[in-house]
C-alpha cells in the first residue's frame, strides 16, 4: 500500500509540475519600453544591441556575432551598399536562428560557421522587418538619410512604436 501511495505520490508530482510549467507565466523580460514574453511576441526586445554601421569608401559595413538569443537591431543609411558581416560560433547556430529572411530585399540567408556576408542597398528611409524562418527571432533594420546625424533615442522611439503595432504571430503574420 505505501508503495502504491508512493508512485501514485511521485506521479502527481511530475504531472503536478508539468503542470506548472506548461501553464506557469512565461519568461517575462522587461525594457525599458514595454513587457514582452520571450518566444511570444518581438524577441528583438531580449536584445538591445543597436548597431550603428561605419561607412567606408562606397558602401557601410556593419559586424555581429551570431547570438543564440536574437538578432541586433541594425542602423544603415540610404542608399550606400550595405555588406553586413555575420561572425557565427557553432555554439551560437540554432536550427532557429540559422536561416533568416529580409522580405524587403529579397533575401533569404543560411548562416555557416565562420565568416557570413550579406549585401544589400536599402534605399528608403524607415525600418524593415527581418526574421528567421520561422518568424519567431525578428528584429529591424532602420534606414536613415545621413548616419552622422542619428539620434539614438528618437531610433529607440520609433522602434518602441513599431512594436506596439507589429504585434505578428509566431509565424510571423
Amino acid at each position: 500500500m505505501k508503495k502504491i501511495l508512493g508512485v501514485v505520490l511521485g506521479i502527481v508530482v511530475v504531472l503536478g509540475t508539468g503542470f506548472v510549467i506548461i501553464k506557469g507565466e512565461p519568461n517575462v523580460v522587461k525594457t525599458e519600453s514595454e513587457t514582452t514574453s520571450y518566444g511570444i511576441q518581438n524577441v528583438q526586445n531580449l536584445t538591445q544591441d543597436i548597431i550603428v554601421a561605419t561607412r567606408n569608401n562606397d558602401k557601410q559595413v556593419i559586424e555581429t556575432e551570431l547570438s543564440y538569443y536574437g538578432y541586433p537591431i541594425l542602423v544603415v543609411e540610404k542608399n550606400v551598399p550595405v555588406e553586413w558581416i555575420v561572425n557565427v560560433e557553432e555554439e551560437n547556430l540554432t536550427s532557429c536562428n540559422n536561416l533568416f529572411y529580409i522580405p524587403d530585399f529579397q533575401i533569404q540567408y543560411e548562416f555557416s560557421i565562420g565568416e557570413n556576408k550579406i549585401e544589400f542597398i536599402p534605399n528608403e528611409v524607415g525600418i524593415i522587418d527581418y526574421q528567421c524562418w520561422m518568424g519567431m527571432i525578428r528584429s529591424n533594420i532602420v534606414v536613415v538619410d545621413d548616419l552622422n546625424e542619428i539620434d539614438l533615442e528618437e531610433v529607440q522611439q520609433q522602434l518602441s512604436n513599431q512594436a506596439r503595432t507589429n504585434r505578428g504571430s509566431c509565424c510571423g503574420d
